[in-house]
């Protein structure tokens, strides 16, 4: 409702329609107090039955203050042995999730790892970088979250603007 009516009033302008928006506005604002409020009366009402709240107040005055605890794995048991100690489940976790596989290598023939196995000629990469990309990639970064490496700012990068994107694919091209 009150969505609504700041709609109104922002459609409109009206002082009336303000008043209306500010006026439920604060309507709403005691119903959800009630609604807390209510809330928690219930929960101290269900913790004072059956002595909740004394176990609450021994908790406050015990174990409140205390850091966490920290979880503890059970035993694990696999068909062979039961793991109780921390390196005695890491064993276990270990052979379960990483277990040793022998790699069959019998169908490699050639050994070598010399110039001769990998010709340049097999792989092909595009050195050059257009201006557009370059814009295009600076156009698509937000303008002042946090630096790089550089220091630099984004939005003083793309304030530059076409030069710059000329410039930096006139050297990544030359690299």
């Amino acid at each position: 409702m009150e969505r609504w009516a700041r709609r109104k009033w922002e459609s409109s302008g009206l002082l009336q329609d303000w008043r209306h928006c500010l006026s439920l506005g604060k309507r709403k604002q005691k119903l959800v107090a009630q609604a807390k409020r209510q809330c928690f009366r219930n929960a101290v009402h269900k913790a004072a039955e059956d002595r909740g709240i004394w176990r609450l107040a021994k908790w406050g005055r015990t174990k409140a203050q205390r850091p966490n605890e920290l979880p503890i794995m059970p035993a694990l048991v696999t068909q062979s042995t039961i793991a109780h100690t921390i390196t005695e489940k890491a064993e276990v976790l270990r052979a379960r999730f990483y277990p040793n596989v022998e790699a069959d290598l019998s169908d490699i023939q050639d050994t070598s790892f010399s110039r001769e196995s990998f010709p340049l000629e097999s792989i092909q990469i595009n050195q050059e970088a257009t201006r557009e990309e370059v814009e295009a990639i600076l156009k698509r970064r937000k303008p002042f979250t946090a630096l790089g490496k550089d220091g630099i700012p984004n939005g003083f990068l793309k304030a530059i603007g076409p030069r710059l994107a000329e410039a930096i694919a006139t050297l990544a091209t030359a690299c």
